[in-house]
């Protein structure tokens, strides 16, 4: 797990400290404190340098801490009263922290978001903020597929150590495959491992991704890791719809016409991070979208219907016909 970047957490550990008369708090002393408190393994541990940090920033607005160094007892103390107990948050930061929440009941099966929901709820509590009741419910399965099984996975993500599990793919036999994990992506409540499998026998970097819910299996392995030139995990997805690409193909322009009936639903939710308007009249809306070719790019079309025309580029739009063509036969044989 990487380190705690949530300073409103240190610094409610930093005012039980300091509020604690039994106790003299040294810069080492609040560091212990918090890496306990926050249950962080060694590799995750803050540093002195973020204590610093972080009384420094206590001690500015809005807090405005009375927090001084004691020399002669080598430690920090409030030079008058002070506790972030009575330091209410606003109407905006408690809702932020609720949404956290809720968004955070999606991976409710792993431990780190158990650990970061007790935290969170802690601190909701302590500054005496108000149950609301369940005010968002973001869409899920009964049991995220894959869930059980994240954990494991995020370690060795961070830590990039080889992996080798047993992963079946629907309809055929268990395979076993050594790889390097990169990260996890989730598409429509399914979790996916994307990492580089290690194959000798091809020369190309192969990079796939595996149904979190299809592995049966993981293990440690003592190959070691593989960092794949051109791989960035904060961009391998951003011209995607869904969890297929290839490294290094690139993106089509598609461009689609929409009808008047859909048009407001494309514009209030785009289909893609890269959609423009090309032409928009009272009888129809035509976009364009910087996309890989996929799979889940044909169901998206093909899930509106009548109600879109491909455009271009022509290739794919003979692709969609083919696909439109075949569905007829099917209703036809019928």
């Amino acid at each position: 797990m990487p380190k705690v970047k949530n300073h409103y957490l240190r610094y409610r550990i930093i005012d039980e400290c300091l509020n604690d008369v039994k106790v003299r708090y040294s810069r080492i002393a609040l560091t212990n404190k918090i890496n306990k408190m926050l249950k962080l393994e060694p590799e995750e541990y803050i540093s002195k340098h973020t204590i610093d940090k972080d009384i420094k920033a206590m001690k500015a607005y809005p807090i405005n801490a009375p927090i001084v160094f004691d020399k002669f007892n080598d430690c920090y103390k409030y030079s008058t009263e002070f506790s972030l107990k009575g330091f209410n948050l606003s109407n905006d930061e408690e809702n932020v922290l609720n949404m956290s929440i809720a968004m955070l009941d999606i991976l409710k099966d792993t431990r780190y978001a158990k650990s970061y929901n007790a935290i969170i709820q802690r601190l909701i509590t302590k500054a005496n903020a108000v149950d609301k009741g369940n005010i968002i419910e973001f869409e899920q399965a009964a049991k995220q597929p894959g869930s059980e099984v994240i954990d494991k996975l995020y370690d060795s993500i961070f830590k990039q150590e080889t992996l080798t599990i047993n992963h079946q793919v629907f309809g055929k036999e268990i395979k076993t495959h050594t790889i390097s994990p990169y990260m996890i992506k989730e598409y429509r409540n399914r979790f996916y491992l994307i990492g580089r499998k290690h194959d000798a026998t091809k020369k190309d970097e192969l990079i796939y991704s595996f149904g979190m819910d299809r592995i049966k299996d993981i293990k440690k392995s003592k190959v070691p890791f593989i960092k794949t030139n051109g791989f960035n995990a904060k961009t391998y997805f951003k011209h995607s719809i869904g969890i297929t690409r290839k490294l290094f193909e690139e993106p089509i322009e598609l461009i689609l016409k929409f009808s008047n009936f859909n048009a407001p639903y494309i514009l209030t939710k785009p289909l893609h991070q890269s959609q423009k308007i090309v032409e928009q009249t009272k009888d129809y809306l035509t976009v364009s979208i910087n996309i890989y070719d996929s799979f889940e790019l044909d169901m998206m079309v093909l899930g509106y219907g009548a109600s879109v025309e491909v455009l271009s580029p022509i290739s794919y739009k003979e692709k969609i016909m083919r696909v439109i063509v075949e569905m007829g036969k099917v209703y036809q044989e019928k």
